[in-house]
């Protein structure tokens, strides 16, 4: 009887242990898929961020060498050059438009304003080089952007650093 009692109680105790252990395994599966989630999530997310600063700077750097040709054409007498960027300008806008606003949605709130000073930049370049190409004298055309082209150098410069912090911030949260 007693060896009865004893099984009894050996066997209860070893699927007691096995259910412990199967729940503790299951509990661990269910955070380490939580957290392999998350951590997926994270780069996904700081994955689109990256490629919309990277798509904003690679068009502002467009419309830079895209304004450097106009101010070249204009200065060496080509009257078309006024005729083209006014033909081009809303175009150029929109789509800038579009990729900034692809920035405004992927964040943080922080670039916003950096954003927004970066397109100023380019509004005030695209005003003062709308002056410039109905000038004929070639230093006159390219003094008349110099100021605005150094603005939006450093707009850019600084939307650079804001967007590295962004991401910076983004990738001390996947820890």
């Amino acid at each position: 009887m007693v060896a009865l009692v004893t099984g009894i109680l050996t066997a209860s105790a070893a699927l007691t242990a096995s259910w412990l252990t199967s729940r503790a395994t299951i509990n661990a599966a269910r955070l380490n898929v939580t957290t392999n989630a998350e951590n997926q999530r994270r780069e996904r997310a700081r994955d689109l961020r990256r490629s919309a600063y990277v798509d904003l700077l690679t068009y502002v750097a467009e419309v830079r060498w895209r304004v450097r040709d106009l101010v070249h054409r204009a200065a060496a007498g080509d009257e078309t050059a006024l005729i083209e960027f006014r033909t081009e300008r809303n175009a150029v806008g929109g789509e800038l438009a579009r990729r900034r606003y692809v920035v405004y949605l992927e964040g943080p709130e922080s670039i916003r304003e950096s954003v927004d000073r970066l397109q100023a930049a380019l509004d005030l370049l695209g005003d003062d080089l709308d002056r410039a190409l109905q000038l004929r004298d070639p230093d006159a055309i390219r003094a008349e952007v110099r100021a605005a082209r150094e603005a939006l150098s450093q707009e850019t410069q600084a939307f650079i650093a804001q967007a590295q912090a962004a991401l910076f911030d983004a990738d001390s949260k996947l820890i």
